[in-house]
């Protein structure tokens, strides 16, 4: 996760965050109890590893921010 976000991978980033927040359907605990079970193991370990307020329009509102600062950082090297 963390490589994602250094990487800036905003629609990865995204989309991640998104999936973390809606959380598993609970259809598939049984259509497909496995993914499932995946699925809410990764949402755990999402939001155990601090992730929980990075949320899709959290990641829309540091990406705005990361592309306003990029031209003053250019700009000034």
């Amino acid at each position: 996760m963390a490589e994602v976000a250094v990487g800036r991978d905003w629609e990865l980033l995204r989309e991640i965050a998104r999936l973390a927040q809606q959380d598993a359907p609970a259809i598939l605990a049984a259509t497909d109890s496995a993914l499932f079970a995946s699925w809410r193991a990764a949402v755990t370990k999402y939001h155990l590893k601090g992730w929980t307020q990075m949320t899709p329009e959290r990641v829309d509102a540091v990406r705005e921010k990361a592309l306003q600062q990029a031209p003053r950082a250019a700009s000034s090297a």
